[in-house]
């Protein structure tokens, strides 16, 4: 850890091999069934009627995807077969994109489904962190980087498919967490030279990441989100979620408990976050003291696919 507070994603990207070897395979939620035993290491699984009702995906930054029922916090499956599987986004359809980290690709998963839809790799030379889906064109962006030796990217896969354009900013060092307006533009921030806090958009229709100046100290730079009407911005360390509009901050919602707030996702009035020690559900913009909890080891990022 340094002074700048380094998530656990980027813990696990810079230290993946030691951690590996020296602890083992991460271990599956507190609450999964008594079917799948701490230390599991085998297929994806999923319970009867699984693909009803509202499901939220939270990705362990390992080799697994853990499904949860939603109000219930039920598990009722898991996907495995990921190498850090990191960032989670989610279509207008609740098909759920996944950042398979280590194997340089991005997978798409159908709502409850164990069955991989679709495949998009990134170029060799970087790797998929954070997604984001324009829900009216389907676009796909995606932020992807390469362990400090070149400026971050941001790719965006028409139509979430084929070959995708990409755009740099030379002032990233790692491009983090992109996230659609409702106008098209796309946001994305990261981490510049001597881990200062980066922000820039790429407008809709254009060709270049423009710098944005949010009038904001960010600790560790998080989520970046739209929800409905602002574009969020997390910071990690403080657990906090920023309502934005370009460079203003118009509000602020803090969630309680302790910890790193690895990602979040809001969804109308309630905002899921996933840190330190698990899974929380919290009241949004009110934030506060989490609603409803799920211990889950390891989480990283947290969608839902709402039905």
């Amino acid at each position: 850890m340094n002074g700048f507070g380094f998530s656990q994603r980027a813990l696990i990207i810079f230290t993946a091999g030691a951690l590996l070897a020296g602890c083992g395979q991460m271990q599956p939620p507190a609450s999964a069934p008594q079917g799948e035993p701490n230390g599991f290491n085998g297929s994806s699984w999923v319970r009867a009627n699984a693909k009803t009702g509202s499901l939220l995906y939270v990705s362990d930054g390992s080799t697994s995807v853990y499904v949860y029922s939603y109000p219930q916090l039920k598990l009722t499956s898991t996907l495995k077969g990921f190498s850090q599987p990191l960032g989670e986004c989610v279509n207008k359809n609740g098909d759920v994109w996944i950042a398979n980290f280590g194997a340089q690709e991005m997978d798409e998963y159908a709502h409850g489904s164990t069955k991989r839809m679709a495949t998009l790799k990134t170029d060799t030379d970087h790797t998929p962190y954070g997604c984001s889906v324009n829900p009216k064109t389907n676009d796909l962006a995606v932020s992807t980087w390469r362990g400090g030796s070149g400026p971050g990217y941001l790719s965006i896969y028409k139509q979430s498919k084929g070959t995708p354009k990409t755009y740099s900013d030379s002032a990233f060092v790692y491009a983090l967490f992109p996230g659609y307006d409702g106008k098209g533009n796309v946001f994305l921030d990261g981490l510049a030279t001597g881990s200062a806090f980066r922000y820039a958009e790429l407008p809709s229709g254009k060709t270049k990441l423009v710098a944005v100046s949010l009038k904001q100290s960010i600790g560790y730079p998080g989520e970046v989100q739209f929800d409905g009407k602002y574009v969020t911005v997390g910071d990690q360390t403080a657990r906090a979620i920023y309502r934005t509009t370009g460079g203003k901050v118009d509000g602020k919602t803090t969630l309680g408990g302790s910890g790193t707030l690895y990602g979040y996702f809001i969804a109308g009035k309630t905002v899921f976050g996933v840190d330190t020690y698990g899974l929380g559900v919290y009241n949004y913009p009110g934030g506060g003291s989490p609603t409803n909890s799920v211990s889950i080891a390891h989480p990283s990022d947290v969608v839902l696919s709402a039905k």
